[in-house]
């Protein structure tokens, strides 16, 4: 599904909670859609976990969503969470916007 020629998608953030945690937030720009997300490899359905807020993940873990709304549904998102190391810190904290 797009918008004004835009793919709607679920979007991920991660912020660095503690030495061996990360909080998880998910967002998706379509009003009243639901997100729906699963910890075990597995494709997310409507009856899969509902998002109800960010949450604490430890490594190593890979969290797959999908957003459900009235006419459809977003592609979906993986984010795989190996480590909380100088990557992570790089990738989600220190990473320049443009080269």
């Amino acid at each position: 599904m797009s918008f004004y020629g835009r793919q709607v998608v679920v979007n991920a953030r991660m912020y660095y909670d503690t030495n061996e945690a990360a909080t998880l937030e998910l967002m998706c720009p379509v009003w009243q859609a639901e997100i729906h997300y699963t910890l075990d490899g597995s494709e997310p359905t409507r009856a899969s976990t509902l998002y109800s807020g960010p949450f604490s993940l430890s490594p190593p873990a890979t969290i797959k969503a999908k957003a459900f709304f009235d006419g459809g549904e977003t592609p979906l998102r993986v984010v795989e969470f190996p480590d909380i190391d100088y990557l992570f810190h790089y990738k989600y904290h220190f990473k320049p916007v443009s080269w």
